[in-house]
């Protein structure tokens, strides 16, 4: 028998991919049954693939975005950002002063980076791919 590392890669590449084939009409039923998509996702068009800076809102968040925007013009959204950076630092055991919010997270990390003069100082910047694909957890 001649048996390579590239023969058996592909072999095993081959059985990966018919097992996968084989059951996405059973996985796809099993999902359908249990109606996850309707009821947590509106109807969802296109395809998002690794994309961190788009993707699918649950219809829970849309609905808490748009409970938050209707609330604006009635002036609460002063009460609400003091209370919300009241509770935040209380829960990192920080001072309401020392709390700021940033319109988005790369401006914010952009902001403490050069702040701190990384890279330029020599410093190491560490960072996870959690940070940016923490949604996938959710689904």
């Amino acid at each position: 028998m001649d048996s390579t590392r590239r023969r058996f890669v592909t072999g095993l590449a081959t059985m990966t991919s018919a097992s996968i084939l084989s059951c996405s009409n059973s996985l796809n039923f099993s999902i359908d049954s249990l109606d996850f998509k309707s009821k947590n996702y509106p109807a969802l068009s296109g395809a998002y693939l690794d994309n961190a800076a788009r993707h699918p809102m649950t219809i829970a968040a849309g609905t808490a975005v748009g409970d938050y925007v209707s609330g604006l013009n009635s002036g609460d959204e002063v009460d609400v950002s003091s209370s919300v950076r009241a509770q935040f630092a209380t829960l990192i055991n920080a001072n309401d002063s020392e709390i700021t919010y940033a319109p988005s997270t790369t401006l914010g990390e952009n902001l403490i980076t050069s702040a701190l003069g990384m890279p330029t100082s020599g410093g190491h910047i560490i960072t996870d791919p959690l940070a940016l694909y923490r949604f996938i957890l959710s689904l």
